[in-house]
């Protein structure tokens, strides 16, 4: 018997507010459960154990038991008790039942949340680090040591806190690589940031890659693809002893950002349906390849790149660069735009099952977390769920 449409057909009853059919579902299943044994050892336990709380006329009394309890076997049943007690047996049973119906949905729901966080946490995913692969002109490459966080591009290759880059990984022992463009690459799951040899700092994403000349004599030009943040150095040194400025340009996917010194974010991922470039300080002019279409931006406007038109609008810089400060930030964002942030970050496959909802999420979470900290995060958003099966995250509805 369905216990929670059970207590509903009897509110109505005693209510007189059942319709016609929900009457004779009510019936049915009152017959229906004089075949029950548990429930009549409910009947016998309860009989005498709780008071009525609301009493009834007589004529209503007489109504209930008569229309209720009307096969053969109860009517013997309940022969050898009171008439009035006959009404307690259907008000202590409805009281238990509903009763044991809100237990059984909490303690299920409780059951249900800690094996589907242990499920979580028995499949749990790190979070990125620090990682880079370095190409050279020639084709050769090392891959940057992950305990450091930073590269710095002159002479001689090294790191951020002074140590040089291991001689024998760089071609046969020489650490003055070969001359030509290069360029540092960071896998999903990685992130590693490079200071130019104009003193131009740039901190790269997961799964993104920047292109540069070690030496910027006369041109300083990157390619990116992916996301990065940038510091743009004014002025820098050419040569001993003279100091010039010259713009500082971006290219990426048909796109490119013109600066003189600067700080600005470009998210130029293929998978994304724009490519974003958000001003933080300074100026910059966004134009496409090939067009005389441009825009200038001022501090806090973001320039949206999508089928050759941009569109300047009011940037929320905070979660434009909130990866690089070791956070995500969703401010509204759908499933699909924060699982693609996720995955990059993570190293991890997303799957669909169902119609999931296209809600957005409010949310600051950092990075530093594992996986399953952060899709427990999101789980409290009604509507959505998460399973981890390897390295691959199921988005449910």
């Amino acid at each position: 018997m369905d216990n929670f449409r059970f207590v509903y057909l009897f509110q109505q009853y005693v209510n007189k507010a059942c319709s016609e059919e929900e009457l004779q579902e009510f019936q049915a299943l009152t017959n229906k459960s004089v075949h029950d044994k548990q429930l009549l050892a409910l009947i016998d336990e309860l009989w005498d154990k709780t008071p009525l709380n609301k009493e009834l006329d007589a004529d209503r009394k007489e109504l209930i038991l008569n229309k209720i309890f009307t096969t053969d076997q109860q009517v013997i049943r309940l022969q050898k008790r009171p008439f009035w007690k006959g009404y307690k047996i259907a008000a202590s049973l409805a009281a238990a039942i509903a009763l044991w119906g809100i237990l059984h949905y909490a303690i299920s729901r409780q059951v249900t949340h800690k094996k589907t966080e242990a499920f979580i946490t028995k499949n749990d995913i790190a979070p990125g680090a620090n990682k880079a692969l370095l190409t050279f002109g020639d084709g050769k490459t090392i891959t940057l040591n992950d305990t450091k966080t930073a590269l710095v591009i002159g002479k001689v290759l090294k790191y951020n806190d002074g140590t040089a880059v291991n001689p024998g990984d760089v071609h046969g022992g020489h650490s003055h690589p070969v001359p030509g463009p290069q360029t540092i690459t960071t896998p999903r799951g990685g992130s590693y940031q490079v200071i130019l040899s104009d003193g131009t700092k740039v901190w790269l994403n997961a799964a993104s890659s920047l292109t540069y000349t070690p030496n910027m004599h006369g041109e300083r030009r990157v390619t990116l693809d992916g996301e990065a943040y940038f510091e743009v150095a004014t002025a820098y040194t050419s040569l001993p002893g003279h100091s010039m400025k010259q713009p500082f340009l971006v290219e990426s996917n048909g796109q490119t950002v013109e600066v003189l010194g600067t700080h600005f974010n470009v998210n130029a991922y293929s998978d994304e349906g724009s490519i974003k470039t958000t001003l933080l300080e300074g100026a910059v002019k966004v134009s496409l390849n090939g067009s005389k279409n441009f825009s200038l931006l001022k501090p806090g406007e973001q320039a949206a790149n999508s089928d050759s038109q941009i569109q300047v609008s009011k940037a929320n810089t905070e979660q434009a660069v909130a990866w690089k400060n070791g956070d995500f930030v969703f401010k509204g964002e759908d499933v699909k735009s924060v699982m693609r942030q996720l995955a990059r970050w993570y190293d991890v496959e997303i799957v669909y099952k169902g119609n999931v909802s296209d809600i957005g999420f409010v949310s600051t979470i950092s990075k530093s977390k594992k996986l399953s900290e952060v899709i427990t995060a999101l789980q409290a958003t009604e509507g959505i769920h998460f399973k981890i099966e390897g390295r691959r995250v199921v988005v449910m509805p």
